[in-house]
């Protein structure tokens, strides 16, 4: 894992592999484990940059939780392209990490050479919080044990909220990975694929 200092002297952190143009990868979470996040995502034929947002890896959590606004993740960003002494970034964020992406291209949009966006909304407000609960519904009552696989998504996601212990908070999320990506015995197919995403 590499770390560098930040202009305000805080410690920001990423891993590297494969060689080839560059893309920084952003997770989702927040909070979760980009190494366990990314663990199954190859990008032939170029350089992946996996960083660790603040409070993740071996990136300093900001002092209060007001650093956790999307303000400070969108400025780890710009200090990453800093430290990289790059003019531009091809970005890839997934979730949480594709938030956070188009923010830093509202924020500095001559510094974005290419943008990803992988499931992210624009916006966490009210009206996501229902579609998401409208959704939560839909996929409990159309896939296959669907109601399980929350419960036990929702379980796991508690324990990383609450453990303060990395191996724990790893083993919760692959958890989740594993529980809402099976192929179902009835199936045969991803949750997410066919007849199942499109109800």
């Amino acid at each position: 894992m590499i770390t560098f200092r930040t202009n305000t002297s805080r410690t920001l952190s990423y891993h590297r592999r494969g060689d080839g143009p560059l893309v920084v990868m952003r997770p989702g979470g927040p909070g979760l484990d980009p190494e366990t996040y990314f663990a199954n995502s190859g990008l032939q034929g170029l350089s992946a940059l996996v960083f660790c947002p603040r409070g993740t890896g071996r990136s300093d959590p900001p002092p209060t939780p007001e650093g956790y606004r999307m303000a400070g993740y969108v400025e780890d960003v710009e200090e990453l392209r800093l430290h990289l002494g790059v003019p531009t970034l091809t970005l890839y964020g997934s979730s949480h990490g594709a938030s956070t992406a188009l923010a830093y291209a509202c924020a500095y949009p001559n510094q974005v050479a290419r943008l990803v966006l992988v499931n992210g909304p624009a916006r966490v407000d009210a009206p996501f919080m229902t579609a998401l609960a409208n959704a939560r519904k839909r996929f409990a009552a159309t896939v296959p044990d669907g109601g399980e696989r929350l419960a036990v998504a929702d379980d796991a996601f508690a324990v990383m909220r609450t453990t303060g212990d990395d191996i724990t908070r790893r083993n919760a999320f692959r958890t989740v990975m594993i529980d809402m990506s099976h192929v179902s015995v009835s199936t045969r197919r991803p949750f997410w694929s066919g007849s199942a995403r499109r109800r």
